[in-house]
């Protein structure tokens, strides 16, 4: 039976990404000095017993102000500093909490859904009727959209609430890790900071050689799995100026195998970078390989990303047709024009509009990539079998940008329909904390993706935002989705809520130089929507 069991392992050590991701390094405490410097881990578990104590710990190292660049293997001789810290907590508070939660992300959903099927009616009475003007059709219709306003405002509290919330059970806690302290100490806070690293990324862009840049402090959120439900990136410890990055993560294990590579899977990489090469060389020209070489210098402590192997899959089911313009599919055209000097030339893909990608394409292209984008309704995981998902090595693929849980009404009847042949444990493993545990197993260093349903205008922004900041600008990838919390690009229930966010950010805009608004404690909720699972150092080149 030993022996048996020692085959099985090899077996599964060899063949199964998942199984070498779950499995405990004998070593672990070594592991921390393997992380780069500005790696801060914020470390948060409940007892298993039940829930009766939460446990806290910080991991960091030493921060140092010289501005040198590390050598050898990112500062691993110095020491990592930990705090630790426990408190007893009410698990039934958190129930409590969670089913908040829940009810918080059902009610956005359903809202949501009720939007956009207003919309698309009104669209088709549009067609329909171009060239009346009937003022009862009208008032009814204001008359509805205000009643809807009412219930986004209401989840706009809810939301303020369940963070208030989140704050207070997790303050026993926080308070004696004193977070703060880990970023007034660093060195790259001050706003004159910011814009000399702003001048360096564009002397690099030019093709000026400089000193690499410094991405700043990162905040890394090791939590367990129910922790994950709350919107932890919300916490106000969390909102400093010194944090430049805030992602989460769901052991030190898996947050160590994203960081370091094994060999097969470099040797893979390679091979792609030497076709590329190839295909290059045959053209004859060796003046365009130096062009596609210029660019920013890596930063400091980030992992790079070939951008010739980008794969992408958006509206698989052409669900969004009825946008025009606004719609992903010419979002992704756009991309694909804006940036095709350098980054998109060789990007592959397929729309929905021209056919419907099998599981074999799913398979080929997520097995063949550097990175993946997909951007359609519902879930990602509704449209490729999660148990097919978990039997994948997807090491190549590093960084995985997913813009779903968006819902129509053609594409909610289509699902529903679906959905009831499917079994509870198959559903479940398509929540979005479960899709990113999924595609965490096979090997992908960086997900980014929604935690609850957002509307499809609203990934279409964050679509451009992001591909803007991570082509153009070179932002690593824990930054790219740090702007995205700025509340510029809010196009959910904020902009028609008449009292609260919105308006806030008006005067804020007005008053720059005026003191805090009275009501800056009000939180967007679609600015923390979108988060980040993994390394937040990947920068695309």
């Amino acid at each position: 039976t030993s022996s048996l069991s020692k085959t099985l392992e090899q077996k599964l050590s060899s063949n199964s990404r998942a199984w070498e991701n779950l499995q405990i390094n004998p070593q672990h405490l070594n592991l921390l000095n393997e992380f780069p410097s500005n790696f801060n881990l914020i470390i948060l578990h409940h007892s298993e017993d039940s829930r009766s104590v939460l446990y806290g710990a910080i991991l960091e190292k030493p921060k140092s102000n010289t501005g040198q660049k590390p050598k050898g293997n990112q500062l691993s001789g110095v020491s990592t500093r930990a705090k630790v810290a426990c408190a007893t907590v009410n698990a039934r508070t958190f129930s409590c909490l969670l089913e908040k939660v829940q009810l918080y992300k059902q009610e956005m959903m359903q809202l949501l859904l009720k939007r956009q099927y207003q919309f698309r009616k009104k669209a088709q009475q549009n067609k329909v009727e171009k060239l009346q003007k009937d003022s009862q059709k009208l008032e009814t219709v204001k008359k509805g959209a205000g009643a809807t306003t009412q219930d986004e405002c209401k989840l706009i509290a809810d939301f303020c609430d369940i963070v208030k919330a989140v704050e207070d059970y997790l303050k026993p806690v926080l308070s004696q890790l004193d977070l703060s302290s880990l970023w007034q100490h660093s060195p790259q806070v001050s706003a004159k900071d910011s814009k000399k690293t702003k001048e360096k990324e564009s002397a690099a862009d030019k093709g000026m050689q400089g000193e690499p840049i410094n991405i700043g402090e990162c905040a890394i959120l090791l939590v367990d799995k129910l922790l994950m439900e709350l919107p932890l990136e919300a916490l106000k410890v969390l909102q400093e100026g010194g944090i430049c990055s805030v992602s989460r993560d769901f052991s030190l294990q898996i947050l160590y195998n994203r960081l370091h590579r094994e060999e097969p899977v470099e040797s893979s990489t390679k091979k792609d970078a030497k076709g590329a090469k190839k295909d290059s060389s045959a053209k004859g020209d060796k003046k365009k390989t130096k062009m596609v070489s210029v660019g920013p210098v890596l930063p400091q402590n980030c992992i790079p990303v070939d951008a010739n192997f980008l794969k992408y899959i958006v509206d698989p089911y052409n669900d969004a047709s009825y946008l025009g313009a606004t719609n992903c599919l010419n979002k992704m055209a756009e991309i694909l024009v804006n940036y095709g000097q350098q980054f998109t030339p060789r990007w592959e893909g397929t729309v929905g509009s021209l056919h419907v990608p099998s599981h074999a394409e799913w398979e080929q292209m997520l097995t063949n990539c550097s990175a993946f984008i997909f951007c359609g309704t519902e879930r990602v995981l509704a449209s490729f079998s999660p148990f097919k998902l978990a039997a994948m090595n997807l090491s190549a693929c590093q960084i995985m940008i997913l813009l779903d849980l968006v819902q129509t009404s053609h594409s909610f009847f289509r699902q529903s329909k679906l959905d009831i042949e499917k079994s509870a444990l198959n559903l479940s493993l398509e929540r979005p904390l479960e899709t990113a545990i999924l595609l965490s197993l096979t090997g992908i260093r960086c997900i980014m993706a929604n935690q609850w349903h957002s509307i499809l205008e609203q990934n279409v922004q964050t679509l451009e935002i992001l591909t803007e900041n991570l082509l153009k600008v070179g932002k690593a990838s824990g930054q790219a989705v740090c702007t995205l919390k700025s509340g510029v690009h809010n196009l959910t229930m904020e902009k028609k809520c008449p009292v609260g966010p919105d308006a806030l950010h008006e005067e804020t805009n007005k008053q720059e130089n005026l003191t805090e608004p009275k009501d800056q404690d009000k939180i967007l909720p679609s600015a923390f929507n979108y988060v980040l699972y993994g390394l937040p150092n990947l920068v695309i080149i």
